[in-house]
């Protein structure tokens, strides 16, 4: 009995101990989470949002009055070449890359309806069109623009690279239609160019998810000052599914040795017990 009581508490200790492991990496990640997000979202804690009516009046109502965002989208790809200016790079990244995921665009913002295009994983794509600016151009690839719903983005799709050169990349472009594809698919896309292209985010002080969040929210960021509409994409998720899981492993692993070590401590006492009546 000494022996079962002896093993259930060391694998209950070691059980608490390692519950410490998913619990301080959580904090870790909802830390960097936290600064990401301030570093995100910092310039619009004090300008409350309102809608321009030059803007309004531009896109015909725009997003004010609910207009579809691929009915809109070559007027707010006008719009957004004539509010921003792109940056000349001094070493432009290489302007291809190899797809890691399968991409899906849809023709309305929901994934139960008709395909508009599909691009498979290990393709070569363009993902950017010039190699002398530093985002893609507006309204195509990783630079889309932000739907009604949170994680749905609209934009033309990336080119294959053995379709066309990068110099006729524009000119491929603008012949795309527009459609709609999930955020987290961008989100990874940028991420594999990274991985892929490392150059491209050196130097910077934003931690990759920082960068990453700011590239895919360019347009974002440049309607909300604008006043052509608020986006809600410009949120940082704080916590996400990794988060809750790791929450589930933690509270897992002191269920079960705070279970142990109390099945421990009762063998133990009746052992004492026994001992007692023994000795009387």
């Amino acid at each position: 009995m000494r022996k079962q009581h002896n093993w259930k508490k060391k694998i209950g200790d070691c059980l608490l101990v390692f519950s410490c492991i998913p619990l301080i990496w959580g904090g870790i990640r909802i830390g960097k989470a936290l600064s990401v997000k301030a570093d995100s979202e910092g310039q619009y804690a004090y300008n409350e949002f309102q809608y321009s009516d030059m803007y309004g009046s531009i896109l015909g109502g725009g997003y004010q009055q609910g207009v579809p965002v691929k009915s809109m989208a070559e007027a707010l790809e006008r719009v957004q070449t004539n509010i921003v200016t792109a940056q000349k790079q001094e070493n432009p990244p290489f302007p291809e890359m190899t797809l890691s995921v399968d991409l899906t665009y849809y023709e309305e913002p929901d994934t139960g309806s008709a395909i508009a295009a599909e691009i498979p994983k290990g393709t070569r794509i363009l993902y950017f069109l010039d190699r002398e600016t530093c985002i893609p151009e507006y309204g195509y690839g990783a630079c889309s623009f932000p739907g009604y719903e949170s994680g749905w983005r609209c934009v033309r799709p990336f080119l294959k690279a053995e379709e066309t050169d990068s110099e006729e990349g524009e000119e491929a472009a603008d012949k795309l239609p527009y459609a709609y594809i999930r955020l987290e698919q961008l989100e990874a896309v940028a991420w594999e160019y990274r991985r892929q292209e490392p150059a491209w985010s050196a130097g910077s002080s934003l931690p990759a998810e920082g960068q990453i969040f700011g590239e895919l929210r360019a347009v974002d960021k440049e309607f909300y000052r604008k006043g052509i509409y608020a986006s809600p994409d410009l949120s940082y998720p704080v916590w996400d599914i990794w988060d809750t899981v790791l929450l589930g492993v933690f509270i897992a692993f002191v269920l079960a040795g705070s279970i142990l070590l109390l099945l421990s401590r009762n063998e133990w006492a009746q052992d004492e017990k026994r001992k007692m009546n023994g000795a009387s």
